[in-house]
């Protein structure tokens, strides 16, 4: 029973140390949900970011046009005011 004992007390080892190293090469944490999560975290931030960036330039052009459109009707008078 010993050299039982002792072999899957090795086998047990080894397997620890492998995911330890797989964890470590990938990155990871070693639990692969919170790994899958991260991930997916991470593309939800790079989506968002991308929408952002489109909105903040839509928003530019409508302001440039409103200022633009203001300009015009006042004949360029205080095109410059509260700004």
């Amino acid at each position: 029973m010993s050299d039982l004992t002792a072999a899957r007390e090795q086998l047990e080892n080894a397997i620890a140390r492998l995911e330890t190293a797989l964890s470590e090469q990938a990155g990871g944490t070693g639990n692969v949900a919170g790994d899958k999560a991260l991930q997916d975290a991470r593309a939800e931030h790079q989506n968002l970011r991308a929408v952002a960036e489109s909105v903040s330039g839509r928003i530019d052009d409508v302001i440039a046009r409103l200022r633009a459109t203001l300009g015009e009707s006042a004949g360029g008078e205080g095109a410059g005011r509260g700004a």
